[in-house]
């Protein structure tokens, strides 16, 4: 005599599975999920970190020269332009801005730079993307003598002792995410140009 399996067994069988099947996937889908946040929080701070370097580059080899009055420093809320020492030794003009982006509501850092020698030149100056994912950029700028944070840098013929950069960064692959950071860079320069000026006065 042959056994089989009655109605209602294959039916507790299936649903079984079912709820098996369903909890091995769920479990299944929630590690992709995360494994994709992870990814995308890895890629934004990587990201985020090489912007940064570009910036601390730039600002610790700030030049200023009071003699030459064409050689100054700018500095705003959202953009900044100094003078600045290239990786080769050349001295150039370099700006760092935001740029709204078409089709989101993020924003791209832009740097410029063009040399020194040829400002006067109708060349424009080179142009290039940093980072396409901002959110938010504000620059502040340290006074050591006043011992004050500026919003926008007073003085164009002297430099700040330090800049302080604060950066939104949205979250790659999550349009509601972002990753923060703050940075202070001291200005070398600054404090050269005062030593030179105290030793003058004494």
């Amino acid at each position: 005599m042959k056994k089989g399996f009655t109605l209602l067994e294959l039916l507790i069988g299936m649903s079984v599975f079912a709820i098996v099947a369903a909890s091995v996937y769920s479990s299944l889908y929630m590690g992709v999920k995360v494994w994709k946040q992870e990814e995308n929080l890895d890629q934004t701070m990587q990201e985020a970190v090489l912007s940064l370097k570009v910036m601390e580059r730039a600002l610790r080899c700030a030049f200023l020269n009071p003699e030459n009055e064409k050689i100054a420093f700018e500095g705003l809320g959202e953009r900044i332009d100094f003078f600045s020492t290239s990786s080769e030794g050349d001295i150039e003009k370099v700006a760092f801005y935001l740029r709204s982006n078409e089709g989101d509501n993020f924003f791209s850092l832009f740097r410029t730079t063009k040399k020194y020698m040829r400002l006067d030149d109708e060349k424009a100056p080179r142009e290039e993307v940093i980072n396409t994912k901002i959110r938010e950029l504000k620059f502040k700028y340290f006074s050591k003598d006043e011992n004050i944070w500026y919003e926008s840098w007073p003085e164009e013929s002297t430099l700040p002792h330090a800049v302080s950069i604060e950066v939104s960064f949205a979250q790659a692959g999550n349009k509601s995410g972002s990753f923060d950071l703050v940075k202070y860079i001291n200005i070398p320069m600054a404090n050269f140009m005062d030593l030179s000026r105290n030793e003058e006065l004494q």
